[in-house]
């Protein structure tokens, strides 16, 4: 996120529009690396299977990726009448491979069950890639420091896996394992795919019915709330897999972990979007300057939209830890259907269209989340609601500080200072609403954490 708003200064509407089309192809296969076989290693942790095979799987999955990206970049060249499309997807191109043996590793070190290694390596490799970014960023690399980026990212995670597990994969081939993966993995795949060809397709269509700038503002809006909202987003989806895994079907521990899942993210990621929405405006403005005016209605859209992502990072955890992959195709193909629909009706509205689309389809998911993991929990809607009291109550409270504070009598002639008072009212809010939960024992300390 930080780079990526650093480079939204630096680079313009123009530029950063070209990266943010060039890059779709490599963003959706890395994506890919990071399931499927990935998914099936995580949740055999108690099983013996050949993790040599799913290694293999997994690079010659990403070299078919590697080469289909490389033989599109002459046509999407073409398409967008930018020589250096060509360049940026041919470079981009062979980073696939490394994603395939940094997601193998990760696998393996969840397998493990090591979640604090596991976000301990992804702090410091991701703050080291970051710096590499932005370092090229302030010597004029240009549009080249994202690639470097990119690159840096998977060699550095690779890197620190392979120190904490010393592990390489040897050369060998169980044909039971292969099948077994490639039956699990195949809906997964295939889900994962037709959602994020269906995801980022907005990016395409509108780089080519308006514009690469109005493409980047689109893009940007979406780095910024996918940011904020990813650093609690992320982090509980891969502790899902892992806690449903090990729950199995046993309901009374499926829902125990559910719940704590489900009260960590709404007293965190819901305040965070809240007040992402409400000071959206002075946000792009003081970070990116105020040549990116049409990204603020799309970053309010987008931010509140996903607030409702919190029942949607869990449907394919639930599902997936119980084998019941094809329920996952199903879904993201419905979702994958209608978001090609609409965005290709509202292609033509630029950002503002493409941000409501994806709010559909977010609310869509979230609502067959909550569908079948209260049939998975034995609950009913009130149990829920009951569970959600808490972080809709700090959320409230986090936007009434940052709001109040927008009607004092003080003046602040700084745009920083306006928003550092804003952000402080709000985060008060926050503190007191929770500590107020806390001392009344509505919700227990420990899930209080985050």
């Amino acid at each position: 996120m930080v780079l990526a708003l650093v480079a939204a200064r630096l680079l313009g509407t123009h530029d950063y529009g070209i990266y943010a089309i060039a890059s779709i192809f490599i963003i959706i296969l890395q994506i890919l690396m990071y399931g499927g076989i990935y998914d099936y290693i995580v949740k055999n942790s108690n099983e013996d299977i050949d993790i040599d095979t799913c290694f293999w799987m997994n690079l010659g999955f990403s070299a078919s990726g590697g080469l289909l990206i490389a033989g599109m970049a002459p046509v999407m060249s073409g398409v967008m009448h930018s020589p250096i499309m060509l360049s940026l997807m041919l470079t981009l191109a062979p980073s696939a491979l490394l994603a395939a043996v940094a997601s193998w590793q990760e696998a393996l070190l969840l397998r493990q069950g090591r979640l604090n290694t596991f976000y301990g390596a992804t702090l410091i490799t991701e703050t080291l890639a970051c710096a590499c970014g932005l370092v090229a960023l302030l010597h004029g690399v240009g549009i080249w420091s994202l690639v470097i980026y990119r690159y840096a990212q998977i060699i550095f995670a690779g890197s620190a896996y392979m120190i904490v597990l010393r592990r390489v994969p040897l050369l060998r081939w169980h044909a039971v394992t292969a099948k077994a993966a490639m039956s699990f993995a195949g809906n997964i795949y295939a889900g994962r795919m037709v959602g994020m060809v269906a995801g980022y397709s907005a990016d395409f269509l509108i780089g080519v019915l308006v514009n690469p700038a109005a493409a980047g503002a689109y893009r940007l809006a979406t780095r910024l709330v996918l940011g904020v909202s990813e650093v609690v987003y992320q982090p509980i989806n891969t502790m899902a897999w892992v806690h449903f895994s090990k729950a199995g079907h046993d309901e009374a521990t499926f829902r125990k972990e559910w719940q704590s899942l489900i009260m960590a993210l709404s007293l965190t990621v819901w305040p965070a979007l809240a007040g992402l929405a409400l000071l959206s405006g002075s946000i792009i403005h003081l970070l990116v300057g105020g040549g990116w005016g049409a990204a603020v209605p799309v970053v309010a859209i987008l931010a509140v939209g996903r607030m409702a992502a919190l029942f949607q990072t869990f449907l394919e955890p639930m599902l997936g830890s119980r084998g019941r992959t094809a329920e996952i195709l199903k879904f993201n193909v419905v979702a994958a259907v209608a978001s090609l629909v609409l965005f290709a009706a509202f292609a033509r509205f630029g950002a503002l269209g493409a941000a409501a689309v994806q709010v559909v389809v977010v609310v869509f998911l979230a609502i067959s989340g909550i569908v079948v993991g209260l049939r998975f929990a034995n609950w009913t809607l009130r149990d829920l609601l009951s569970t959600l009291v808490p972080g809709i109550t700090v959320t409230l409270a986090t936007v009434a500080g940052a709001s109040a504070v927008a009607y004092m009598p003080v003046a602040f002639h700084s745009p920083i200072l306006d928003l550092a008072v804003r952000v402080s009212a709000g985060v008060a809010g926050w503190g007191l609403a929770l500590l107020a939960i806390l001392r009344l024992k509505i919700v227990p300390r420990r899930f209080a954490v985050l």
